[in-house]
C-alpha cells in the first residue's frame, strides 16, 4: 500500500508535466516522501531500500506539500546525507530528479538537491539571492547557470532532466522551461544523492522545506 501511494503521488505530480509516456515505475531508483515523524533515516519505505541518513537535526513532521516534509535551516541542520545510489547513474547517463520545495529565507546560495560524487562531478538545483530570489542550476561543464525568479514561502515543483545533450530544469510544469544548460560532463563514479547539502558543507543547505523527492535513471519525456 505504501509503494502504491508513493507511485500515485509521483503520478499526480508528473501528470502536470506531461512526462507520462511510460510507466513511472520504469527506471525509478528511489522515492522519498519525507513523511518520517522522527528518527535518523529518510525514506524508510523508499524504493529499492535506498535510505538516506540524516545529518544534524532537521525538523521533521512539518506541514508539507503532501503530508509532511523535512525543514532545514541551512546551517547545521543539513538534511539528508548521501547514499550510494548507483543504478546506472554514472558517466553521462540519463536521469530525472523531481521534488517540491518551499524556501522560507533566501540570503545566499542554498543547495536543495545534488547528485554526483564531488565538487567537480556533480549536478545540483539550488536557490540564490544573486540579483533577486531565483532558482538556478550548477553543473559540471557549464558551472552556475540559469536564474528563474521565485518567491519565498511558496511551494514550487522542480524537475531536472539530464540526457546526452545537457540538463533542463522545469518549474511548475513542462510548459515552463526555466533554463537549459549544455552540461555534458562525466560523473565518473556512482552518484550520491544529497538533500539540502553540498558535499558536507553545513552552511549552504536550504532554508526551507523539501518534499516528495523522486529519482529515475532515465529521462522522463
Amino acid at each position: 500500500m505504501k509503494n502504491k501511494l508513493i507511485f500515485l503521488s509521483a503520478l499526480l505530480f508528473l501528470c502536470s508535466l506531461s512526462l507520462i509516456n511510460a510507466s513511472l515505475t520504469d527506471g525509478l531508483v528511489s522515492y522519498y516522501k519525507l513523511d518520517e515523524a522522527n528518527g535518523s533515516i529518510v525514506g524508510l519505505d523508499s524504493v529499492n531500500g535506498l535510505n538516506l541518513n540524516y545529518i544534524g537535526s532537521p525538523s521533521l513532521n512539518v506541514s508539507g506539500k503532501i503530508g509532511t516534509a523535512m525543514l532545514t535551516n541551512g546551517d547545521n541542520q543539513v538534511g539528508a546525507n548521501y547514499s550510494d545510489i548507483g543504478y546506472g547513474i554514472t558517466g553521462t547517463n540519463n536521469f530525472t530528479l523531481s521534488f517540491w520545495f518551499n524556501v522560507t529565507n533566501i540570503d545566499t546560495d542554498e543547495y536543495m538537491v545534488t547528485l554526483g560524487d564531488d565538487a567537480g562531478t556533480t549536478r545540483a538545483v539550488r536557490v540564490s539571492d544573486s540579483g533577486g530570489n531565483k532558482i538556478s542550476y550548477r553543473g559540471i561543464t557549464c558551472g552556475d547557470y540559469g536564474y528563474e525568479p521565485i518567491l519565498e514561502n511558496q511551494w514550487y515543483h522542480a524537475v531536472l532532466l539530464h540526457n546526452q545533450t545537457g540538463s533542463t530544469v522545469y518549474l511548475n510544469g513542462s510548459s515552463n522551461v526555466a533554463f537549459f544548460c549544455g552540461d555534458t560532463g562525466d560523473m565518473t563514479n556512482n552518484a550520491h544523492l544529497r538533500l539540502s547539502l553540498w558535499f558536507g558543507a553545513g552552511t549552504v543547505g536550504l532554508k526551507g522545506e523539501l518534499d516528495e523527492v523522486g529519482l529515475w535513471n532515465r529521462t522522463l519525456s
